[in-house]
């Protein structure tokens, strides 16, 4: 390797755990809605869980649609003062849908509305299934770690993930999935309440370690190409290594804060109660810093540390200020 080669090293990584990031809270989120999913559908039933997924989930999406993307539009516009830019806000929103919130919107409407309809129509035993079930945990994890993987794998063939517009990001379905039911599955065992921190150690301390390979694979491809998709060794790798990281990271997250963090706490509840909404604001701050700190000379491991802890504090902000409107109070 020459020594310009390894001027590409930083920015790998930035972008390697940048993907991570995005893949594993993901699927932390989809696990919590795994959760309510079933928690809800077991108190209220089909058409109370259709309709209120309808409503919530859809004047979410309107709102993003309506509200935050020409908001987004707007703030670029203005920060970057690019003239010649001749896109306009409804093809700016076209572009970002399959992207961030709208994204997530999206896939928790059709999960939720899947899930009520194997429940009522589709609810039927399966005798694999029931052969998996009487088998160890740590065994089926494995399974689950390598049948969600290879789909990935095979999915990603054909529609890599660095290709953005790729039908809501089909490349991480198999993962979604799979987490999702893995929140339907762990709510219906008590996971959270039986399962030990130390189940989840083996997973997140391997994927850990498997880490380091994977970033030197996307350094060794020198770009994203060969590691989101197609026929090769480094996307069978990321395939594999998502699963295991979201196995440990989710459930070993779940079971810390159940264990040391899930107490009676005023300021944790407040807290709680505004996730949803910052859920929804957080890109806006996120690119108005992002745009803002491009004019800063700084190294960018440092504009990534500031511009994500202005974004969080900015988003949490502005939901509890929005919480606090009369007009608005209600419909949060």
């Amino acid at each position: 390797l020459t020594s310009q080669s390894f001027i590409g090293l930083p920015y790998m990584a930035t972008t390697t755990i940048s993907l991570i990031l995005r893949t594993t809270l993901f699927a932390i989120l989809i696990v919590i809605i795994g959760h309510l999913t079933f928690r809800l559908y077991e108190q209220k039933g089909c058409s109370v869980i259709m309709k209120t997924t309808l409503i919530r989930i859809g004047s979410l999406i309107i709102f993003f649609l309506l509200i935050v993307q020409p908001a987004l539009y707007l703030i670029i516009r203005a920060l970057e003062n690019n003239p010649n830019s001749a896109q306009t806000v409804f093809e700016f929103s076209w572009q970002q849908i399959n992207s961030g919130p709208f994204f997530f919107f999206v896939i928790v409407l059709i999960f939720n509305f899947c899930y009520c309809i194997y429940k009522r129509w589709l609810n039927f035993e399966n005798p694999l299934f029931n052969e998996i079930r009487q088998q160890s945990v740590q065994l089926r994890s494995a399974l689950f770690v390598l049948v969600v993987g290879i789909i990935s794998f095979i999915i990603r063939i054909l529609i890599p993930i660095s290709n953005f517009y790729s039908l809501m990001h089909i490349g991480y379905i198999a993962l979604f999935v799979g987490m999702y039911c893995s929140g339907l599955i762990s709510v219906k065992n008590s996971w959270v309440t039986k399962v030990k921190i130390e189940f989840s150690m083996p997973w997140l301390i391997f994927s850990l370690i498997c880490l380091v390979p994977l970033v030197w694979a996307v350094y060794y491809s020198g770009s994203l190409e060969e590691v989101s998709g197609g026929l090769t060794s480094q996307s069978l790798l990321l395939s594999l290594w998502e699963p295991m990281a979201c196995m440990g990271g989710s459930f070993f997250v779940e079971t810390l804060f159940f264990k040391y963090f899930n107490k009676r706490n005023r300021l944790a509840k407040k807290l709680s109660k505004l996730v949803p909404s910052v859920l929804v604001l957080h890109p806006l701050p996120i690119i108005f810093f992002i745009l803002i700190f491009k004019m800063i000379t700084l190294p960018i491991s440092l504009k990534w540390l500031i511009v994500s802890v202005l974004s969080i504090l900015t988003s949490f902000l502005i939901a509890a200020t929005l919480h606090r409107l009369p007009i608005l109070k209600r419909i949060f």
